[in-house]
C-alpha cells in the first residue's frame, strides 16, 4: 500500500501530519489510538510494535491507549504495511 492509498482511505492529506493542530482540535501525527488491549500491559503493547521502536504508551482507559513515536511517519509507515485500507471515509453515509 501507497502513502497516497493509506491517505485517501483514512480521508487525510499529507498536511494532516505536518502540523500538530486542524480546525477541529489537536491532532497526535505521531501517535496511534489502539483499542483492545483489555487484557495486555504496557510491555506487551510496546512489544506487539517493536518493529516500529515505539518510545512510550498514553493509557486512556483499560481498553484503549495512544502509542508513541518520534516522528510523524513511522505511525504512517506502521499502517501501510500492517493494515488493508477501507473504503474512504468521506463516502460513508452517516449513521441515522
Amino acid at each position: 500500500m501507497t502513502l497516497s492509498t493509506l491517505f485517501y482511505s483514512l480521508d487525510l492529506t499529507r498536511e494532516d501530519f505536518r502540523t500538530s493542530s486542524t480546525p477541529n482540535g489537536k491532532s497526535r501525527p505521531d501517535s496511534l489510538f489502539i483499542r483492545g488491549v483489555n487484557n495486555m500491559n504496557t510491555q506487551e503493547i510496546l512489544n506487539c510494535f517493536e518493529e516500529f521502536q515505539p518510545i512510550g504508551i498514553e493509557w486512556i482507559c483499560d481498553s484503549s491507549c495512544n502509542v508513541f513515536w518520534h516522528d510523524t511517519l513511522t505511525p504512517l509507515r506502521l499502517l501501510s504495511t500492517m493494515s488493508t485500507p477501507g473504503p474512504c471515509m468521506s463516502s460513508r453515509s452517516p449513521v441515522k
